[in-house]
Formats: structure tokens, C-alpha cells, sequence
């Protein structure tokens, strides 16, 4: 079992074990770790006692069976096998004699009254050990040891008082409080009792488990499926997700759950063992969704169900709290349902029809007990999934539309696909792509041309191009703008489809919105207001990758045309394109609404959604220098995609989570992750985001200083890039990089000629990122040709860029710059001070690399006095207060000086450090922005 469940999702749970281990290097400690059958308790054990061993403990350790509960002394025997005879041979006669008695190591003559004599022999040798290292009793599923080891155990443990001494136990429960063998309540203070109950894992953890163990990737419906049915236990999460594999069953897409045969022999024998009478009302309850004491009485109007559903409870199969009914356990329903011949479970969900308030149910139950297409079934199995529509669950949408369209009458063929279209694209927004492909692509080749065919073309064009074709997703839009026939509002959305799909091809993607927008007419804003600022917002965005300016104006009158709360696909789309423009506008405005959205897309299950925003939160909180956040968003980022199967945003999710761990300076992970996305992009054909993958391997390998491989890299995304005509460095910000990888080798033409580039770039579309770092390209430019004052003039002109941009990774760079030229120009005192608060920030970031790099320079300077240029103590105090903002009344007051001499110091301060204002102060020392 150890091996089957591993310990995915178990990190706080370790934690606090190690912190126990840790405990009992200071004086007894007794931790109990408890849970049901295949929790993964065993794994824990196991695990902390190879921790234990790898800190240098002794461990004693036993692992008992069911089998050996009635074999005495079986536990201690297994405890103390490993001890050396030379230990056991410095016990007392008594003791060694009654040890090997009681472990049948010697054959006596006579009985011996070995009871206590063992029980002071386990403590001495516990006590012996524990003089030279900590030592373990570790002993799992203690349910099974036989009662004579446990006493000797707590014995020993009564008695402990300072000695370094761990009991680690694993027992078997069904949660709440435990009752454990050892009573130590009178011997340790609380802190030093430890109870650990395990309970179920997440679904983000037992999608590792189930990736990790059995190689499959379940969608996210499948996932919380088995979720559900295993309470989060990850043993029977492995063994239903094997289950799960290959049964959708062809009438229902989402039928009940399949057992294995492992687990239907433990809960089947459970169930075989109740009388007869209770089944059927344990079958009533499985049924239902949220049963109730009042339904299973309706649906089995006899006198004893109330009788039966007591015993039933008694049995410990269900739990009944305010007439509510519950399983114990999610595998009793799973068993009870499965023991059902198919002709009685259709009888009982006819009976329970009449049984439920609720459209759905209604329908569900109606579905499952007809015997084939039922046009009346299918027209109410549509309202209910309407009804789930428009309460915001997908999956549940999703199921209903196909059960409509597999009760749907075969002469009723349009009607049928059609169901099954809206069932693909429910499942789609519910984080099924490979159902919902599945689902669209049968539904198109059967429906015939027009308007509803082209609606289905478009909702297959986005699960196509989420699964990473964009050239086919763009071919589905202009078959469907070809059928939309005269509806203009059709046509308009087919068009901004059309648009946003082909990212392989960035002038046609212009001229589709372009030719999108002549359909929009002025009262749009009026009538159709999202679709209005959509067609706006993308036009805005593909002008901008165009080379072609950005048209702020614009971008805030469409933005103001969506209401936050409106969930249209229009309005959806028109916030996720203002988003991606204004990342280059402001940082802080936009996190802000990418979490809002995301809170949105949770509260309508739209996770598919909540994986792209994490990864664009990722990328953001980057840039913000909140790497620790950014870190967590990235990896939740690739495990929703992963389970949504949306290969081209997972390839986005990979670039997010490199870009962070390359500036964390984890080179080496980042760039596995960077060819893994790159490998991504290249299977789909998808130039975008390959080109940011190569940016991303250029700037790890010229965070390495392997300037030749990031030459290759830059100069490979460069090609790319242009191949498909993009004329915006925004989304791939690689050309400063490259630009300063060049220029490591000295080729002073071909930087010169990528700074003009970046110069023409900037005049048209002069935001902060793109200003910051061409001015600092410039200078380092000017630097290489020799001309300081431009230089020192361009790089003023950056760090004020800085001022409006909260990106601290960046301002440090340009600082880092700053210092290298100061020092080029020979001041080395306003070198120093520059060059340490640009370490600052890149320590307070954690980018080991760049602080290495920095201090390498700060090492050429060849200053050794004070901390920050030639500062005194006194001087450094007061440039840091004031550089933060303090006032000088507010500086004199933490230095306790007067603020004259506040005064007098800024003077010697500015002429030191070669600055001038306050302003320049707060740049050189002020606290990074984040």
C-alpha cells in the first residue's frame, strides 16, 4: 500500500512529524497518526521513520498484523531485534532472563515471573539507547499489537521524563479523537501528545497521485467523480480511477461508478452482511441526491422503513441528522447501486420521479428508467439542462444535454445534435476538452448547414484551438462565418473568433477584425454593448501587436461598456483582451481584476477559465516580484490545465512557471520547463508561444553567462517572431536581453541596430516596460561606444521610467547598469552605493544569480570602508530614513539628532554618494517596489 498511495499532498502532515522528530531531541514525545483503511498512514509511518534514521536515531520498530494480535510479546520481539546483545547482556540477570523468556530465545527450565522484569528491561534498553541519540519506537497499525507488547510500551513511556525518546504509531480509526493504547495523559503535557488524524486528499493532490501512479490524467469531472466516491482516500482513489478508465457507459454519460473488484469484495461483504429488508431502502437513499427521511417513506410506503432505516444506522452504514440521510462512507452508495439488476433500478428511479421537487432530478431519474428515446424524456432532460445553465454548472449542464440527445429520436436527427453540441460545449467550460471534442466534432458532421451549424463550428473552434491547433480552430471559424449566412451579430462573433485563433499569422489576424469591426454598427454600443467593446478591445490589441500604436482612449471607452458581473462570452472575452493590454499599463490595476475574474469564473465552476488566470497572475506577480505567490499560481496554473487537457494554455502555464523559477534562480528546473513548452508549442504549430519559450531559454542561459547559447536562442525567437509578423516586443520581452547578450560579444553594429529597433518601437507605443528598458539599453550602448554622458543621461531617463513601473527585478537590473557605468566613469563611492542597492533588491527578491553578478562588480571596485560608498554610520542611517520617505523632523526623531544635523549630514551624503535630490536618494536606497 506504502507504494500505491506515496505521499502526494501529505506536505503539512510532514511537517509536523518532522517538527515531532525534531521535539524529541529535547525529551519524550508520542505521536499518533490515525485514519481509515488506505489513508496513507502506513506511508507517513514509513516515511518518518526513514527521516528518523537519516537523522541519526535509533529506530525500533515493528509493524504487526491482524494475524499476530494473540501472539504475545510478537511486537516486542520485532522492537528488539535489532538491539545488540552486547546492550541486552548489561541488563540486570532478572531482566535479560525474562527477555529471553519472553522472546523465546532461550529454552528454561523453569517459568519466570516475567511480566515486570520485561517491562523494566524495555525501559532500560530504551533509556540505554537514548544516551548516545535520539531514539524511535515506531510501530504501525497498532490496532494489531498484542496487548502484552503494549503494556510494556506503556510502561515505559510512564516513565520517561527527559530522556530523548519518539513513540511514532500508526492506528486505524474512523476519525474524531482516539482512543490509543498508551495512556499517557498523566506523564507528558499536551504539546508533547501529538494526534494526527489524516483525512481525504484534495483533488489537486489526487490528481498527482493518479497521474504519478497509474500514468492517467483524469478530466476534471472524471477527477472529482472519484473524488467524491473515494472520500479522498488515496488507496481507493487508485484502484477507482483504474476502475474509471475506458467505462463511460454509451446511455449515460456519467453513470454509477464502477467498482473494482479489491474494494467491491470489502464493501460488498459489509453490505451482504445486513438482513435483506434494508437494502431497498439503502438502494432508495443511494439514488437520491440529497435524500431525505420524508422521500424514502414516499418511494417505499410500507410500516417498517422507518424501522429499517434505524437499523440501517445502527449498522453504521448511514448517519440520519435532521432527517437527512448520508452513507458512512461514499462506497456503501457505490456498492448498493451496483448490487441493482438494471430492471430494478429502473423501476425505482420511475418511482422516485414522483419522489423529488427538483427539474433535474426529475429528469435524471426520468432518463434512467426509460428503456430508449422518449421525446418527452429529451424535451425535459433539456429544461433541466438549461436550468443548470443558467445556474452556473457546466458539468451538470453538460450531462443533461447529452442525456437529452441520446433520448432525442432518431427522426428527430437535427434536434439530436444539436443537444449534443450544447453537451460539448458545457463540458468544455466544465474542464472536459476531449469529451467535448469528442462531442462537437460528431455533432457538425451531422447537422445540416446554417446557423446552428455554425454556432457549433465556433464552440468547436475553441475547444480545437485550447487544444493547441490554432490553423484548424481559424478553418472552423471561416466555415462557420460562411454559414452564418445574413445575421450580422453572428457573423461579428465568427469573425472575432476568427481573430483571436490564428496567433500563427498576426496581419491576418488584423484584417480579420478588421473586416469584424465594418460589421459593428454605432447603436451596438447600446444594444449589444459587450459585443460592442469586444470587437473594440480586440481591434485595439491587434493594431498594438501590429506595430501600430496603442489607442489608450479607446481601450478605457470599451472597457467602460462592460458591466464586472455580465458572464456572456462577449463581455468574457472584451475583460480578457483589456487584461492582456493593460499588463503593459499598469500592473497593480490589472492583478487586481485578473483575481476578480478569477473569483468570477470559480463561482460559475468555468475552471478551464481559473487555469489561464492563474498562469496570467503568475506571469504578473512576477513581474511584481512576489515570487513566492507567483510560484504557487504557476503550479496551480499546469495542474487545472493538465486536468482540463488544454495542451496550448498548458504551454503557456509552463512559461509562467519557468519564467518564475529562472528568476528564483532555479536554472535548471526552469529550463526543463522551458523545453517541455517549447516541445508543447512546436507539436501544435504554435509560434507565439514558442518564441516566449525561446526568450525564456535565452534569458536563463545569459543568466548563466553562457552568452553564445543566448545569442541562439534570442536570435531563434527573433526569426520566428517575425515570420509571423510581429512588430510588439510586449508579450515576448526577450530584446533587451538579447540586446545585451550582443553586446557581451562586442558586436557593437548589431546592437546598435536592435536598439533602433526598440527605439522605433518605443516612439510608437511609449508605456513603462518598453521605456525602461529601452532607455537602459541605450545606455549601455552609449557605454560601449565610449560616450559616459549620453549613457549616464539615457540611464537617468530610465530609472524615471522606473518610477511609473512596480517591477523591482527590472529596477535592480537597471540599477546594476547604473553602478557598471559609475564605475566606467571612475566614481566609485556613487558606484558602491548604487551597485549595493541594486544587491538589496535582488537578495530581498532571492535572484541569487544577478546578486552574485553584482557583487562581482561591487568586488571590482576595490572600496572597502563602510556599508554603503564611504558612508558613516550616522550618514547611512539618515540617507536610508530619508530614502524611505522619512521627512527630516521624522529622521532626527529615530536618529535622536536635530534636525539641522539632519541637515548637515544630507549635504556630506549627496556629495558622496554624487547625487543631488531626494528623489535621486529614494532611487539608489529606497525599498523595492512590489
Amino acid at each position: 500500500m506504502a507504494d500505491e498511495t506515496d505521499l502526494v499532498g501529505r506536505d503539512r502532515e510532514l511537517l509536523l512529524l518532522s517538527n515531532a522528530l525534531a521535539a524529541a531531541a529535547d525529551g519524550p514525545v508520542h505521536c499518533v497518526l490515525h485514519g481509515p483503511a488506505g489513508i496513507g498512514k502506513s506511508v507517513l509511518w514509513q516515511r518518518t521513520s526513514e527521516a528518523a534514521r537519516r537523522r541519526g536515531y535509533v529506530v525500533l520498530a515493528c509493524r504487526p498484523a491482524e494475524s499476530e494480535a494473540t501472539l504475545a510479546f510478537g511486537g516486542l520481539g520485532d522492537l528488539l531485534c535489532d538491539v545488540p546483545r552486547s546492550l541486552l547482556e548489561t541488563l540486570p540477570a532478572p531482566q535479560r532472563h525474562a527477555v529471553d523468556a519472553a522472546l523465546l530465545r532461550a529454552d528454561l527450565a523453569e517459568p519466570v515471573a516475567a511480566s515486570r522484569a520485561v517491562r523494566m528491561a524495555t525501559l532500560a534498553v530504551v533509556r540505554a539507547l537514548a544516551v548516545t541519540s535520539p531514539v524511535v519506537v515506531a510501530v504501525d497499525d497498532l490496532q494489531w499489537l498484542d496487548i502484552p507488547t503494549v503494556a510494556a510500551l506503556e510502561f515505559m513511556m510512564r516513565r520517561l521524563t527527559t530522556e530523548r525518546v519518539c513513540v511514532l504509531a500508526s492506528l486505524r480509526s474512523d476519525g474524531g479523537y482516539v482512543s490509543v493504547p498508551f495512556d499517557l495523559s498523566p506523564s507528558l503535557p499536551e504539546q508533547r501528545r501529538i494526534q494526527l488524524g489524516l483525512a481525504g486528499l484534495t483533488m489537486g493532490a489526487l490528481h498527482r497521485l493518479i497521474r504519478t501512479r497509474t500514468g492517467q490524467a483524469l478530466s476534471r469531472p472524471d477527477l472529482r467523480t472519484v473524488a467524491e466516491a473515494s472520500g479522498g482516500n488515496p488507496f481507493f482513489a487508485l484502484a477507482l480511477s483504474r476502475a474509471r478508465r475506458g467505462a463511460r457507459q454509451v446511455n449515460h454519460p456519467r453513470g454509477p461508478l464502477p467498482l473494482p473488484q479489491s474494494l467491491q469484495t470489502v464493501v460488498a461483504d459489509r453490505i451482504a452482511e445486513l438482513p435483506h429488508d434494508l437494502i431497498e431502502p439503502l438502494a432508495v437513499i443511494a439514488a437520491l441526491a440529497q435524500p431525505r427521511v420524508d422521500q424514502v417513506v414516499r418511494a417505499l410506503p410500507r410500516s417498517d422503513v422507518i424501522s429499517n432505516l434505524a437499523n440501517a444506522e445502527a449498522a453504521g452504514i448511514i448517519e440520519i441528522t435532521d432527517s437527512k440521510i448520508r452513507f458512512t462512507h461514499p462506497l456503501f452508495a457505490s456498492a448498493v447501486t451496483s448490487a441493482q439488476s438494471s430492471l430494478r433500478g429502473q423501476d425505482l428511479h420511475a418511482r422516485l420521479v414522483d419522489v423529488v421537487d427538483d427539474i433535474e432530478q426529475k429528469a435524471r431519474h426520468l432518463a434512467t428508467a426509460a428503456n430508449g428515446p422518449d421525446p418527452a424524456v429529451a424535451d425535459l432532460l433539456e429544461e433541466a439542462a438549461r436550468q443548470a445553465d443558467r445556474r452556473g454548472a457546466p458539468e451538470a449542464a453538460a450531462d443533461l444535454w447529452e442525456l437529452a440527445g441520446m433520448r432525442t429520436p432518431q427522426r428527430q436527427d437535427a434536434q439530436r445534435h444539436g443537444r449534443l453540441a450544447a453537451a460539448g460545449a458545457r463540458a468544455f467550460h466544465a474542464g472536459d476538452a476531449r469529451r467535448a471534442d469528442e462531442l462537437l466534432t460528431a455533432a457538425v458532421s451531422r447537422l445540416p448547414a446554417g446557423e446552428t451549424r455554425a454556432r457549433a463550428l465556433l464552440d468547436l473552434a475553441d475547444v480545437t484551438f485550447y487544444l493547441g491547433s490554432t490553423p484548424v480552430a481559424v478553418a472552423l471559424c471561416s466555415q462557420a462565418l460562411d454559414e452564418a449566412g445574413n445575421n450580422r451579430i453572428l457573423r461579428i462573433q465568427c469573425g472575432l473568433h476568427r481573430a483571436w485563433y490564428g496567433t500563427h499569422n498576426l496581419q491576418g489576424q488584423l484584417q480579420s477584425i478588421e473586416a469584424a469591426v465594418e460589421l459593428v454598427r454605432d447603436d451596438d454600443a447600446r444594444n449589444h454593448p459587450d459585443l460592442y467593446a469586444c470587437a473594440q478591445l480586440m481591434a485595439a490589441y491587434y493594431r498594438f501587436f501590429n506595430g501600430l500604436g496603442l489607442d489608450r482612449e479607446a481601450i478605457e471607452f470599451a472597457r467602460g461598456l462592460v458591466r464586472a458581473d455580465d458572464t456572456a462570452w462577449a463581455a468574457d472575452w472584451a475583460r480578457m483582451v483589456w487584461r492582456s493590454l493593460a499588463k503593459y499599463i499598469d500592473l497593480v490595476e490589472v492583478r487586481a481584476a485578473y483575481v476578480t475574474e478569477y473569483d468570477l469564473c470559480a463561482s460559475v465552476g468555468d475552471e478551464s477559465s481559473m487555469g489561464t488566470l492563474s498562469m496570467h497572475l503568475a506571469e504578473v506577480d512576477c513581474w511584481l516580484g512576489d515570487w513566492k505567490v507567483a510560484r504557487d499560481e504557476a503550479e496551480r496554473s499546469m495542474e487545472i490545465l493538465e486536468q482540463c487537457g488544454h495542451d496550448r494554455w498548458r504551454g503557456f502555464a509552463l512559461y509562467a512557471w519557468g519564467l518564475v523559477a529562472a528568476h528564483q534562480g532555479e536554472l535548471e528546473p526552469a529550463r526543463n520547463a522551458a523545453l517541455q513548452g517549447f516541445e508543447f508549442a512546436t507539436r501544435t504549430k504554435d509560434p507565439w508561444v514558442s518564441g516566449m519559450h525561446l526568450g525564456l531559454l535565452g534569458f536563463i542561459e545569459l543568466s548563466r553567462h553562457n552568452i553564445d547559447t543566448a545569442i541562439g536562442y534570442f536570435d531563434q525567437a527573433e526569426s520566428m517572431l517575425d515570420t509571423i509578423g510581429l512588430a510588439e516586443p510586449a508579450r515576448h520581452p526577450f530584446q533587451a536581453d538579447h540586446l545585451q547578450a550582443v553586446l557581451a560579444r562586442n558586436d557593437l553594429e548589431r546592437a546598435s541596430a536592435l536598439l533602433q529597433r526598440l527605439e522605433e518601437r518605443m516612439e510608437r507605443a511609449p508605456y513603462p516596460w518598453l521605456a525602461a528598458v529601452t532607455l537602459r539599453s541605450r545606455g549601455l550602448v552609449r557605454v560601449a561606444h565610449g560616450d559616459l554622458d549620453g549613457a549616464r543621461d539615457a540611464i537617468d531617463q530610465a530609472l524615471k521610467a522606473h518610477d511609473e513601473l512596480p517591477m523591482p527585478f527590472e529596477h535592480a537590473r537597471t540599477l546594476l547598469v547604473q553602478g557598471q557605468l559609475l564605475r566606467r566613469a571612475k566614481e566609485k563611492r556613487s558606484a558602491r552605493a548604487v551597485l549595493l542597492a541594486a544587491k538589496r533588491v535582488f537578495d530581498e527578491l532571492g535572484a541569487a544569480p544577478w546578486s552574485e553578478a553584482t557583487a562581482d562588480e561591487l568586488g571590482r571596485l576595490g572600496l572597502r570602508r563602510g556599508t554603503i560608498g564611504e558612508l558613516t554610520p550616522t550618514e547611512e542611517q539618515i540617507a536610508l530614513l530619508v530614502a524611505r520617505g522619512h521627512t527630516n523632523r521624522e529622521a532626527a526623531a529615530s536618529a535622536f539628532v536635530s534636525v539641522k544635523s539632519v541637515e548637515a549630514n544630507l549635504t556630506r551624503i549627496y556629495r558622496k554618494l554624487g547625487i543631488r535630490t531626494r528623489r535621486d536618494l529614494s532611487r539608489l536606497l529606497g525599498a523595492p517596489r512590489s
